[in-house]
């Protein structure tokens, strides 16, 4: 009997490592605002409603956010976009990330996001896109509205296809390598971050370049 209990406690043990790497990641949290100050080692950045000190996470993707234009949706692009699933099954954009090549396939996939309720992430790659049939019309004008014309993407990633329409109003952007000579006072963040022992660590920073607010 003691045998088998000292074989037990043994195989316990072995185990441990094992079960330590199979535990699940922290989940991220996304923290946006405006930085404060910036440091050689964080920054800080304020939501609004609080000010939080986000140390910098080794490794850590910085990347810079400009104003970009649908226009540079194009087949081969690889965006990420947050989608509002609607009523009839469709999905809605709520704003479009255009990625460089050298960024391709990051965060590829779909999965549940922050924006508002039940908005989704989709970052994938554009296989095609559907403009809106263009007509020529010679006449009057009786009355003007505003124009809901947008286009359709079909985004393919690993594991599935997602059929996207994005008004064209949506908010544009384009990613860009950064340095963290982009982390000045007053810039405009958007961070995901894990929550340790010692604080908040980012792992990818987007920050707004020339006043832009990353939309994400």
């Amino acid at each position: 009997m003691q045998k088998r209990l000292i074989s037990l406690i043994a195989l316990i043990v072995a185990a441990g490592p094992a079960l330590a790497q199979t535990a699940p990641p922290a989940q991220p949290i996304h923290v946006r605002g405006t930085i404060v100050s910036s440091s050689p080692g964080s920054i800080v950045v304020s939501t609004g409603s609080e000010s939080e000190t986000i140390a910098f996470g080794q490794p850590m993707r910085l990347v810079g956010v400009v104003n970009s234009s649908l226009d540079k949706v194009a087949p081969g692009a690889f965006i990420g976009t947050t989608v509002a699933p609607q009523a009839d099954g469709s999905l809605r954009a709520l704003e479009v990330h255009i990625f460089p090549p050298a960024l391709k396939g990051t965060g590829e996939g779909y999965r549940p996001w922050d924006k508002q309720q039940k908005s989704m992430m989709a970052n994938a790659t554009v296989q095609n896109v559907e403009q809106p049939h263009s007509m020529m019309a010679n006449a009057t004008v009786q009355r003007v509205g505003s124009g809901t014309a947008g286009r359709t993407v079909v985004l393919v990633y690993k594991g599935g296809t997602k059929t996207v329409t994005i008004p064209p109003t949506v908010p544009v952007v384009a990613f860009e390598l950064g340095t963290k000579s982009l982390l000045t006072s007053g810039a405009h963040v958007f961070v995901t971050a894990t929550r340790t022992a010692s604080g908040l660590v980012a792992r990818a920073i987007n920050v707004g370049e020339h006043g832009v607010v990353p939309p994400m």
